[in-house]
């Protein structure tokens, strides 16, 4: 939930260096938790980030705070 909500901040406030950040993290962690799909993501969210392409940040991230979402409730 708490990089959930920092990623959303970072999205709201056009921050791609957070928004980077949080996806740094989230690709390992979503990894060893056995999430690869969402991990692989992460890692392009990461890269969309870092070069600061916001358009190519937006589904990623999408895609990540879904998966984030499913599994804080469980599913």
């Amino acid at each position: 939930a708490y990089d959930l909500r920092l990623g959303e901040a970072a999205r709201a406030a056009g921050d791609a260096p957070a928004l980077r950040r949080v996806a740094h993290s989230l690709k390992s962690v979503l990894l060893l938790l056995g999430e690869d799909e969402a991990s692989a993501t992460a890692r392009r969210l990461e890269h969309a980030a870092e070069a600061g392409d916001w358009p190519a940040c937006q589904g990623p991230w999408q895609a990540v705070a879904a998966a984030l979402r499913r599994m804080a409730t469980g599913g």
